[in-house]
């Protein structure tokens, strides 16, 4: 089957269960696609990438589920252009009304993070929708998750614990981003009709004493290939030039890393470093930007293509919706090498940020150490938290919510926060 790139194909292999990446020009494959133990027996490609059909004018057919309104992230690679627009699907009358999902299911979290490596449980409620009741004692709800920026994957069946509240555990191998989709099969759900989860796994931190900062380290494995040992890699993978998979040549622990604790009523420790904002200013970071405000913060970098621009847009709509009241937004690079002031002020624009919202970059140290006291610090800038921090400085009340939540739960935790209302129960994370 010829590849969307035109020099290339994509093989079905029978025996080994696996789909095959070949280019034009190479004896061994580039990669490959596991199918799930099934034997694949051909391949399609479906190909939906933009085509210019006029000078400067592009366009491709998309399928969508139903009518209503929709959000529509728009993301190239070269040249870089990221853009959010909104697109109005009206209803089709030629089409049969389509049947209501049979569940509605409501999760039970309160944060949205979890531990790499250790079991993390989680409930959530099914409800029958056409007789409002809970559906308990489903078999076949099975929970997907996988990482958004990676290959692995696993499927789990969930267990009825009554009531309709049923519970699952995960267990991820590494820190990132993973979402989770759920089915049942004897109701007609897919893994489509119901709203998914989106959580951030991390190192889990050392136990500290309450209202102390703790930290951690992250173990970073070193891999290089036996024939050619000046291939190295921070992950495991092959090597380019003659496929042997990369081995394990060491290990290093990066230094602790400080993370704050939030808590109403208590004073987050923020250090007053030299930063520049989206205009090329020199400004000192809490003196300027945190000093007596109440500020909405969260964690970008302009070349993300998973979660950033999400969260650019959410931060839109909460500062459009705040209106004239007095919040300060700061969106803060995990990337400085990268993201220069010009390329935050462009990025920014396609989000038509409006007043009041900066955009921090500067010196990786200075910005490495602003991102230890916010809790905020990753090996790799795309291990980056999607969390928004949210604090009235003059009150002394912080408080952190996941930064993909709705736009009312937002708005009310903000507002909450500029009258010092946050109490314990609400630095829990919000729903999705």
């Amino acid at each position: 089957m010829l590849a969307p790139e035109g020099n290339s194909v994509i093989l079905a292999n029978p025996v080994d269960k696996s789909l095959y990446y070949y280019t034009e020009g190479m004896a061994a494959p580039m990669g490959n696609f596991q199918n799930y133990r099934r034997e694949p027996l051909a391949a399609l490609v479906v190909d939906r990438s933009l085509r210019e059909i006029k000078p400067g004018i592009y366009s491709t057919t998309i399928k969508l589920p139903a009518s209503g309104h929709y959000d529509v992230a728009f993301l190239n690679d070269s040249p870089r252009v990221s853009h959010c627009f909104d697109l109005s699907a009206a209803a089709n009358p030629s089409l049969k009304e389509q049947k209501s999902v049979a569940l509605r299911i409501e999760h039970q979290l309160k944060e949205m993070t979890m531990p790499v490596g250790k079991d993390f449980t989680f409930r959530f409620k099914l409800t029958d929708t056409a007789t409002g009741t809970p559906k308990s004692d489903l078999k076949d709800v099975r929970v997907l998750t996988f990482m958004s920026a990676g290959a692995w994957q696993r499927r789990d069946f969930a267990t009825s614990v009554g009531n309709g509240m049923y519970e699952i555990k995960i267990n991820v191998p590494e820190s990132g981003v993973y979402m989770v989709f759920f089915e049942s099969a004897s109701m007609g759900v897919r893994y489509k009709d119901l709203p998914y989860l989106m959580l951030h796994a991390v190192t889990e931190p050392s136990a500290a004493a309450p209202g102390k900062l703790y930290s951690h380290a992250v173990r970073m494995n070193s891999y290089s290939c036996p024939m050619h040992p000046e291939v190295k890699s921070n992950k495991p993978g092959q090597c380019p030039k003659c496929k042997m998979d990369l081995r394990i040549t060491k290990t290093e622990t990066t230094a602790p890393v400080t993370t704050p604790t939030y808590a109403s009523g208590r004073k987050l420790m923020i250090p007053d470093v030299e930063v520049l904002d989206q205009d090329g200013n020199a400004l000192h970071f809490y003196r300027d930007l945190i000093k007596d405000k109440t500020v909405a913060i969260n964690f970008i970098f302009t070349n993300c293509t998973t979660i950033c621009p999400p969260l650019a847009a959410t931060f839109a709509r909460v500062q459009k919706e705040i209106g004239d009241k007095d919040v300060h937004f700061i969106s803060i690079s995990v990337d400085p090498l990268t993201d220069t002031p010009e390329r935050l002020k462009a990025w920014g624009a396609k989000f038509k940020a409006g007043a009041g919202w900066t955009f921090v970059t500067g010196n990786k140290q200075e910005i490495d150490k602003l991102l230890n006291a916010l809790g905020a610090a990753v090996s790799k800038r795309e291990d980056h938290t999607p969390a928004m921090i949210i604090g009235n400085d003059a009150k002394g009340v912080w408080t952190r919510t996941y930064g993909l939540a709705k736009t009312g739960q937002i708005v009310g935790l903000i507002l909450d926060v500029m009258a010092g209302k946050v109490d314990e129960t609400a630095n829990e994370e919000a729903k999705p």
